[in-house]
């Protein structure tokens, strides 16, 4: 059965500093399991190193030479948090 939720989510790639390079919503009802593999192999294809994906991840790290990033499956789009709480967050 595939893993999905009642509410929008964010497929994001962040780099090493946290901040966002790519941002994808993913609609109510979406395979996330499914989404976060075609990523994953989006990422290998183009010559990333991923960290293997597991029943429970919700994301993965992804390095190419001295580049890291953070490919994740977030539940609150990415910005929408108030600033008072993104301290909160280490932002």
């Amino acid at each position: 059965m595939p893993v999905t939720l009642p509410a929008p989510s964010w497929l994001t790639a962040t780099d090493d500093a946290g901040r966002i390079l790519k941002c994808e919503e993913l609609k109510a009802g979406a395979d996330l399991d499914d989404r976060l593999r075609l990523a994953h192999r989006h990422y290998q294809l183009k010559g990333w190193s991923c960290d293997p994906l597991t029943r429970a991840s919700s994301g993965f790290g992804a390095i190419m030479g001295s580049r890291r990033l953070v490919v994740a499956i977030r539940r609150i789009r990415p910005g929408a948090l108030p600033e008072s709480r993104r301290s909160a967050w280490g932002r």
